[in-house]
């Protein structure tokens, strides 16, 4: 039997974390060719930041054993394995700032000129990614899925493939880059302007309507899409201090992101 291959790593940064990826097998050198396709944004670093537990996977063969060793994630299918790792390094990015970011459930992209940013909290399947890749194209793209702000209203991108679920195909997701999808670089300092409640409705030709929260309403309605909030100092004074700073909330109800899209490039102000 031949030798199995040295393993491979590669650096990933994202939500002012990093961390290392062990790719391990046969197929190793595989598994670091598509990740690096996917996630081209995240493998630079961006500065100072806080070490997230590393993650070890492996892709292995049809009829190939599964590891004896530890492994975080082990599989055969290449495309399941890149949704995994996805879904594994976001949770080991919010574990490692826990208790430093207050985190949102959200999509965000930035005015790419003065870096005022509109955050969009919603639930998952209720479109954030599909709101991503529209604004993205004229707004820089920070995350589609988790949006992390210090208390100085800096977010601290994210910018991770997008998960995308192909027409006619449940699962997996396709892990694609957003550099595949020509969507725009946020500036540097990226900072929250707008939070806005992504309200999506299954009904054709929905006019968007936004209705203003107030301060009570808004955190009710926010709190329950944030990871680890309990983890914070004065959390709930921190969320207030943050909403109240760029308010009011708004709920966004709507069935369409291309009909959205311009009230909430909008709200951001002129690019001066």
């Amino acid at each position: 039997m031949d030798p199995a291959p040295d393993p491979t790593t590669l650096e990933l940064h994202g939500l002012a974390s990093r961390l290392t990826l062990t790719l391990v097998g046969a197929r190793a050198a595989e598994l670091r060719q598509a990740l690096e396709t996917a996630w081209t944004r995240c493998l630079a670093p961006f500065g100072p930041e806080s070490r997230a537990e590393g993650l070890t996977v492996r892709l292995r063969d049809e009829g190939e054993e599964a590891s004896l060793e530890r492994v975080d994630l082990d599989g055969t299918r290449l495309d399941v394995l890149l949704q995994q790792t996805t879904q594994l390094v976001t949770r080991a990015f919010i574990t490692a700032q826990t208790g430093r970011l207050l985190m949102f459930h959200a999509g965000a992209c930035a005015q790419p000129v003065t870096g005022a940013s509109v955050v969009y909290v919603a639930p998952g399947r209720t479109g954030k990614t599909t709101l991503s890749r529209v604004l993205g194209r004229t707004m820089g793209y920070l995350t589609d899925e988790t949006v992390g702000v210090g208390v100085d209203g800096v977010i601290s991108p994210y910018p991770k493939p997008l998960s995308i679920r192909d027409e006619g195909v449940e699962w997996p997701k396709r892990e694609t880059s957003p550099d595949d999808l020509h969507l725009l670089r946020p500036p540097a300092s990226p900072r929250v302007a707008r939070i806005v409640l992504l309200d999506r409705v299954d009904r054709a030709a929905t006019t968007p309507s936004l209705t203003e929260l107030d301060l009570a309403d808004a955190i009710v309605a926010l709190a329950p899409e944030t990871s680890a909030l309990s983890a914070l100092p004065r959390p709930l004074h921190l969320l207030a201090d943050l909403l109240e700073a760029n308010g009011p909330v708004l709920r966004c109800t709507y069935s369409d992101a291309h009909d959205l899209a311009p009230a909430l490039e909008a709200m951001l102000g002129p690019a001066t």
